[in-house]
């Protein structure tokens, strides 16, 4: 039985130390490399407007001048890629991207390397 009792223990010890090992890396992620993308970013492609706005939450909303397109979704970034995931359907979609300067994210995705210029919250 005390046998059983310390196997138990241990298993348990074991999950809580990995489960916050694992909570405590997202974390740092999300708060160490999200930062640089918060605000609100625009695309004028031959008239076609687009703007991703991220806000501080790890929330956003993808706005387009063709209004169907237009969508709430949540993120995640890592060093390279962001993920979006649509709060309406829960699709996920991953973007690599890259930061020309302070005003300009490039999203790199196939087919496609659009850039972004930062602006001011509307």
């Amino acid at each position: 039985m005390k046998k059983t009792l310390v196997l138990l223990a241990s298993i348990a010890f074991a999950l809580v130390m990995l489960y916050s090992c694992n909570n405590g890396a997202k974390t740092e992620e999300s708060e160490s490399n999200s930062p640089f993308v918060k605000g609100q970013w625009t695309l004028n492609f031959f008239g076609e407007i687009t703007t991703y706005q991220f806000n501080d939450d790890m929330t956003g909303k993808f706005i387009s001048s063709n209004a169907s397109d237009s969508y709430d979704f949540t993120y995640e970034t890592t060093t390279d890629s962001i993920f979006f995931t649509n709060v309406a359907d829960k699709s996920v979609k991953r973007y690599a991207y890259t930061f020309i300067n302070d005003d300009k994210l490039r999203f790199n995705y196939p087919g496609h390397n659009m850039v972004y210029d930062r602006e001011k919250r509307k």
